[in-house]
């Protein structure tokens, strides 16, 4: 699976919820720090709200740029802008894994949710390397189903 996309790949994003809550941490934390800022108030706690303020700025990024690609050679995830950022040099790029390396689909589900509920994320744990997360995608359910009929072949 390379950058660009090929016939019958499917490409899904975050969902709105993901997007939105970035975005609303980000303007909360960023507001905090500009008041703490104005108001001359440089200590420990303004390097809390500092701290929250860049994490949620990094949470835009994910949560905005983050894509991921389904299709016949299997499932890559990357970031629009730290490929971009970054000349598309790993990690940044993004990682790819062929239905092949997959040897285990991890279902999670909710404490106490039944058997028979739907997964609210999915871990691709491969043969070598670090397990791909799904989660926070607009139609997860469509992805559940890629994903279950492609592990399954």
């Amino acid at each position: 699976m390379g950058g660009s996309a090929l016939p019958g790949d499917r490409t899904f994003r975050r969902s709105i919820a993901a997007r939105a809550v970035s975005v609303v941490a980000a303007l909360m934390f960023g507001s905090a720090l500009a008041g703490r800022t104005a108001a001359g108030d440089f200590g420990t706690g303004w390097f809390v709200v500092l701290g929250l303020t860049l994490l949620s700025l990094a949470g835009v990024v994910s949560a905005w740029g983050d894509r991921v690609t389904i299709g016949p050679g299997g499932v890559a995830s990357r970031n629009l802008f730290l490929s971009v950022l970054t000349g598309g040099r790993p990690p940044f790029a993004g990682r790819a894994l062929g239905w092949g390396d997959i040897v285990r689909v991890q279902e999670h589900r909710r404490p106490g949710s039944a058997p028979a509920d739907p997964p609210r994320a999915l871990f691709l744990v491969p043969a070598t390397g670090k397990r791909l997360a799904l989660d926070s995608l607009e139609n997860f359910d469509e992805v559940v189903t890629l994903v279950r009929t492609n592990t399954r072949r």
